[in-house]
């Protein structure tokens, strides 16, 4: 049985998704009283995300909009919240894969911009949760280019994590049976 708890802690609100019928660690959400987010992971999720970048050390995690959190963004990204469509613009956690065991979807971004323009590439990462603890990190893709990256969505009746730039350009990919596949690169403007 899963639950939503929602925590006043001082000035913050944290939302965390618990379940007592397996132990999950479930990343949670921190929302800032200027209405930014946050994503905060647990011990073994943060373990795992810095023994990948010590193998990536050109890359950094993505914990909040690079462009800064302007109007239309973070009124896009509330929706999809509510919605129950995103859990963080930049992460996913499901059984992606049908094993039952939780997973983790991450973005990564190359700390130098990789043109002129400023853009950086961005890696899709599932982090597969293994058998007695810890995660398996898989690239999905790592050479989403481009100077907008505004999030990800689940869909659960295709089983899809979409990766977008709202109004722009969508890309996606989902768990085949074999490995996680790209549908569809993020192609736009």
């Amino acid at each position: 049985m899963k639950r939503a708890v929602m925590l006043a802690v001082g000035a913050v609100l944290v939302w965390s998704a618990t379940s007592s019928s397996q132990n999950y660690h479930y990343p949670s959400i921190q929302r800032e009283t200027n209405g930014d987010i946050r994503l905060v992971l647990s011990e073994s999720q943060e373990r795992a995300v810095k023994d990948f970048l010590m193998r990536h050390s050109d890359l950094e995690l993505v914990k909040s909009h690079p462009g800064g959190s302007d109007g239309e963004w973070r009124k896009r990204v509330d929706e999809y919240m509510r919605s129950g469509e995103m859990q963080f613009p930049y992460a996913v956690w499901r059984d992606l894969n049908r094993d039952g065991l939780q997973d983790l979807v991450l973005v990564f971004a190359t700390k130098r911009p990789i043109n002129n323009f400023g853009w950086r590439n961005r890696w899709i990462v599932v982090f597969e949760g293994k058998r007695g603890g810890g995660f398996r990190p898989i690239v999905v893709t790592n050479n989403e280019q481009g100077s907008c990256f505004d999030g990800m969505l689940f869909h659960k009746a295709q089983g899809t994590v979409e990766f977008a730039c709202f109004n722009v350009a969508a890309g996606l990919f989902r768990w085949d049976g074999k490995e996680y596949a790209i549908i569809k690169h993020m192609v736009g403007d």
